[in-house]
């Protein structure tokens, strides 16, 4: 009995394959179908080994919340006598389209934890259905990193390679934690990867505490604070449309905890801006995304800003207003008189503050 339980531990053991566990820098070169099963698939399966400190996936969803699988697709490995590609020998991973021929709306790439970062330096890309353009879209906590869109070749259709020396624009691809693929407006894609070069995070020396504006008189007034440490410099990026972003100034770093105001001209009723943060390595982080909109035109107004022991409040309807902190923390309420008004600040610690009175919000910064 002791030799037939021995015996049979033994099989056990010895059909189980133990995966290889490496280090970033590394690529996902699938292989096979090897443990790939469900609506997902990760590092560790299809041939690849598994990766330390970050559980890599990847598996189609819709773009209503990027967060859920499909459930009516499985994720597959198929050689090039499947996916037909125009170079005759690519392979990879993707959507059964066997189970469902009209396509996905998106496909993600993510760490199943937003603290485990990545960076991605090149991939693969195929689209079985001959959909082009694609938007590829990095994510950082669920914040926008940046957007690139990549063309295909719809003669021949090869696959496409992509890396950071050409289409994948480096700031956008390092210290992220998740990738979005959606196709043009209207349209699902085919899509098939492979070859996901993958390597570690660079993460920059500072800590945005905070970053958001307003308009005033055609000016987007923007505001930051930030713990920093050997920072170069920021870059105050404006979009008409949240993908094609340009500098508009630069902002030399002032040291930990320093605390900026940038006004920037807006012309447009609505505008898009984020910080492009440089280090002396010229290492490159972006901060989140924030819109404004240009109103009818303010109905208060702030002085002095930067202000230390009091502001001076002059409003042209009155009634209640409140006093909120960079973290969305309401610190103080009051009812505001037409005209002048004088508050007292000693109380108050330094920092950036919101001044909200019925749907106007005027930010300020308290020294």
């Amino acid at each position: 009995m002791k030799q037939y339980y021995i015996l049979v531990v033994g099989i056990l053991l010895g059909s189980a394959r133990l995966t290889a566990q490496v280090d970033l820098p590394y690529t996902l070169d699938f292989t096979s179908n090897q443990s790939v099963s469900g609506d997902l698939i990760e590092d560790g399966q299809g041939g690849t080994a598994d990766i330390n400190g970050l559980n890599f996936e990847i598996f189609p969803t819709s773009q209503a919340d990027y967060t859920t699988p499909l459930p009516v697709f499985h994720m597959v490995w198929k050689d090039n006598s499947y996916w037909l590609s125009g170079d005759g020998s690519f392979n990879g991973v993707g959507p059964d389209y066997d189970v469902d021929g009209n396509g996905v709306p998106a496909l993600v790439l993510k760490s199943d934890n937003v603290v485990n970062r990545f960076s991605l330096q090149s991939m693969e890309l195929y689209d079985w259905g001959g959909t082009s353009p694609w938007t590829i879209s990095t994510y950082r906590n669920g914040v926008l990193v940046g957007s690139v869109n990549v063309n295909f070749d719809q003669t021949t259709y090869p696959p496409l390679h992509v890396s950071q020396a050409d289409v994948l624009t480096p700031a956008y691809f390092q210290n992220i934690d998740e990738i979005r693929m959606i196709g043009p407006s209207g349209f699902n894609i085919y899509p098939v990867v492979n070859q996901i070069a993958l390597s570690p995070a660079v993460t920059l020396p500072v800590t945005l505490i905070h970053f958001g504006g307003s308009a005033q008189d055609g000016m987007a007034v923007l505001q930051w604070q930030a713990g920093e440490e050997d920072l170069g410099r920021y870059e105050i990026q404006s979009s008409a449309d949240v993908t094609n972003f340009a500098t508009v100034a630069t902002v030399p770093a002032r040291g930990s905890g320093s605390i900026y105001t940038q006004q920037v001209a807006q012309s447009a009723g609505s505008a898009y801006y984020r910080l492009k943060m440089i280090d002396q390595d010229n290492h490159i982080s972006f901060s989140n995304v924030i819109n404004i909109r240009a109103g009818k035109g303010l109905s208060v107004f702030l002085y002095p800003d930067p202000a230390k022991d009091h502001i001076n409040i002059n409003t042209a309807k009155g009634g209640h207003a409140f006093l909120m902190d960079a973290t969305g923390k309401i610190v103080r309420s009051f009812l505001l008189q037409t005209g002048l008004n004088k508050e007292t600040l000693s109380s108050l610690a330094a920092g950036i503050y919101y001044l909200v009175e019925g749907d106007q919000k005027v930010s300020f910064i308290k020294e």
